[in-house]
């Protein structure tokens, strides 16, 4: 009686455990995927679902954006949305159920990963008051600065690369900014930074093209630097003399236009010398109406690439 009782009891056990096994269902597998990964804010972003245990071309099929329901149907396996604003993120929820199924569900968030990069030619000169933004000349070194968008954590790694070529030795945990010598025998100078850090992922780049320098005279009127009109050509003097000065724009000077820059100055094929800087020249209303040429050459040790000539014709009226 008593073995009778224990394989009695030993049979509701395994029985009740038959049973749970059976009542147990699993959750039918659906993801999602997004192209491009790593969307750029505002940018359209295709939307895949994907499943290995549901037939989703007949499984009814609800998507959710930012829990709005956005697209809706039978076999709606795909749907375009557009992604947020820097900062900002977006939840898409997806649930599939087919014909004797188990509902399955999903979600993503689509976080924008864009990446500014901006330039600067440090050693661009422009005189006082210039307005725009100094253009590099050909061989003068350039700085280029990575922003990754607000949803980037602080440490991240920046891998940069000069015209599809790895610069690993500036590449790195912070390195948001580098500065770079371009290519002599290239006229343009694209840079590219990835920026990854866990989640995040984005990507920038960046295009420059060498400009050749300008040289540009001004005239002094009562002390003072008259910028507001300037001549590559001829020079119309009034009273009875004249100061010019001569400005190199966009030419590469290290520190001070005046230290670090060489100008030869000829008037009439007979080189004078600038008073009181090298860039600029007094003349004298002559006793004839007759013209002066001025030619000038600009030169600095430090790039020995860039050389600046020009030819002004000074005239009174």
């Amino acid at each position: 009686m008593r073995k009778l009782l224990v394989f009695i009891l030993a049979l509701s056990l395994f029985g009740g455990t038959m049973r749970s096994f059976a009542q147990a269902s699993l959750t039918p597998d659906l993801s999602i995927t997004t192209i491009p990964s790593d969307p750029k804010p505002f940018q359209e972003v295709l939307l895949r679902a994907e499943s290995y245990a549901i037939d989703l071309d007949q499984a009814s099929i609800v998507w959710k954006y930012n829990g709005i329901i956005v697209a809706s149907g039978i076999g709606k396996r795909t749907i375009t949305v557009t992604a947020p604003g820097n900062g900002q993120t977006g939840l898409i929820d997806i649930s599939a159920r087919a014909l004797g199924s188990v509902e399955a569900t999903a979600s993503v968030v689509i976080r924008p990963a864009s990446v500014d990069v901006l330039w600067e030619a440090p050693d661009s000169y422009t005189p006082p008051f210039y307005k725009g933004k100094a253009l590099p000349s050909f061989g003068a070194p350039l700085r280029f600065t990575a922003i990754p968008t607000t949803s980037a954590p602080r440490q991240v790694v920046y891998r940069w690369s000069q015209n599809d070529s790895s610069l690993q030795s500036k590449s790195g945990y912070g390195n948001a900014s580098i500065t770079i010598v371009p290519e002599i025998t290239s006229p343009s100078t694209t840079l590219s930074v990835s920026v990854q850090s866990g989640t995040f992922n984005g990507a920038g780049s960046a295009s420059v093209t060498g400009k050749s320098p300008s040289l540009v005279a001004y005239q002094q009127k009562d002390g003072f630097t008259d910028y507001a009109n300037g001549t590559t050509s001829a020079i119309e003097a009034q009273g009875p003399g004249t100061t010019v000065v001569f400005e190199p724009y966009y030419f590469s000077i290290p520190k001070n236009v005046t230290s670090d820059t060489f100008f030869t100055l000829t008037v009439d094929g007979k080189e004078v010398f600038g008073s009181p800087q090298q860039n600029m020249l007094r003349f004298s209303r002559p006793d004839t109406s007759a013209s002066a040429s001025i030619k000038v050459d600009v030169s600095t040790l430090e790039y020995e690439l860039q050389r600046l000539a020009r030819t002004f014709t000074l005239s009174f009226k």
